[in-house]
């Protein structure tokens, strides 16, 4: 199986593409707990949805990288529904802005996970989860029934849904373990990227995050 490929056992399938990963490690800045369980629903959610995007998936569902929500989108900008509100207070959208820009070169730690992911060498532990949230927010999830079961916890609340749930639990599988990153668009910066994984998980480092 090739690296970068995220593949269903009924034979769909989406080839991650550069921008996907570069926004889906900006994502990871921006969103706290266990970051390959963030990706593996991510994809898993993209599965469901048979989406044809997955930076636009991520971006539709990651507060801290979802245009909606910067400085000038429709929940924060000038007559938002946002402003005033918490979710668009000054910090915030300072950081969403620095995400935004955050180039490969100064997210190595970010940028070696979101590789080592998309080769297959990270494992599933969130199987059929298309959700991830606070434990409130999927408590409300639950309650309207979009979410029908808790996966896991892994820092954040992974959920799945009444059609998920039915899936074996490998019914998504992203890339194909031991093959090389399947793009170009990290540079120099892997080696660092993947001396640095190990030690920055093993200090439990952790990124503050946006409620959705």
């Amino acid at each position: 199986m090739t690296a970068g490929l995220i593949t269903t056992s009924d034979g769909w399938s989406y080839r991650l593409t550069p921008e996907d990963k570069l926004w889906a490690a900006r994502m990871l800045l921006g969103e706290g707990g266990d970051g390959a369980a963030v990706l593996w629903s991510m994809a898993q959610r993209l599965a469901l949805a048979r989406g044809s995007s997955f930076t636009a998936l991520i971006r539709n569902y990651s507060q801290p990288i979802n245009p909606i929500w910067a400085r000038s989108g429709t929940k924060c900008g000038p007559g938002g529904s946002g402003v005033g509100t918490d979710a668009c207070d000054e910090g915030l959208l300072a950081r969403r802005t620095v995400i935004a820009g955050t180039q490969p070169e100064d997210m190595p730690v970010k940028v070696a996970l979101v590789e080592r992911w998309a080769a297959g060498l990270e494992p599933n532990r969130v199987p059929r989860a298309v959700h991830f949230a606070t434990e409130e927010v999927v408590a409300g999830c639950l309650a309207n029934r979009d979410c029908t079961s808790i996966v896991g916890r892994l820092g954040n609340v992974f959920a799945a849904t009444a059609r998920s749930e039915r899936w074996p639990s490998n019914y998504v599988r992203v890339g194909g373990a031991g093959e090389a990153p399947s793009s170009s668009w990290l540079g120099p910066v892997v080696g660092l990227g993947v001396a640095l994984l190990a030690g920055a998980l093993g200090a439990g480092a952790a990124w503050a995050w946006d409620q959705k």
